[in-house]
């Protein structure tokens, strides 16, 4: 109705739409595999899971824009065998997670190469959801900070 539809394919949902700039809130619930990978994509930036290490056995989540990954810090996905809620907010001061409904941290990044941490803002990205090998289930994105505690489980 509105001339926003989006188009299945190969288990990827294309929409017309690029990024959803600030301020916004997005779920995700997604069947996760055990390898890194890209959830969500855009034209300024992706959203997915991401090795902690080298090791790869243990993954978190992660922005990747300019060619560069941002992990969401102290935090590793628990190992799952169900569904799996994802929600994030993004403000021009920063983007926040939360995983089955928890607080569990927000983007940041060290400044010029110091010890320093600052909060990283994305947008979110909505040109591509899901990416043929992860089983998104849902997802929603208001144009707005929503109160996790009204949305999570929906």
């Amino acid at each position: 109705g509105n001339g926003y539809d989006a188009h299945l394919a190969g288990g990827v949902l294309r929409t017309p739409l690029g990024s959803k700039g600030h301020n916004y809130t997005v779920l995700l619930r997604v069947r996760l595999g055990t390898s890194p990978g890209v959830l969500l994509s855009g034209p300024d930036d992706s959203f997915g899971v991401d090795a902690v290490s080298d090791n790869g056995t243990a993954l978190t989540l992660a922005f990747t824009s300019s060619n560069i990954t941002y992990l969401l810090s102290n935090y590793t996905l628990p190992q799952l065998n169900e569904s799996t809620e994802i929600i994030l907010t993004g403000t021009e001061n920063g983007t926040s997670a939360y995983v089955q409904g928890t607080h569990v941290g927000d983007f940041l990044v060290a400044i010029d190469g110091t010890s320093v941490l600052e909060p990283m803002a994305f947008v979110a990205p909505v040109q591509t959801i899901g990416n043929g090998g992860s089983n998104v289930e849902r997802f929603i994105v208001w144009d707005g900070i929503q109160d996790v505690n009204d949305i999570s489980g929906m």
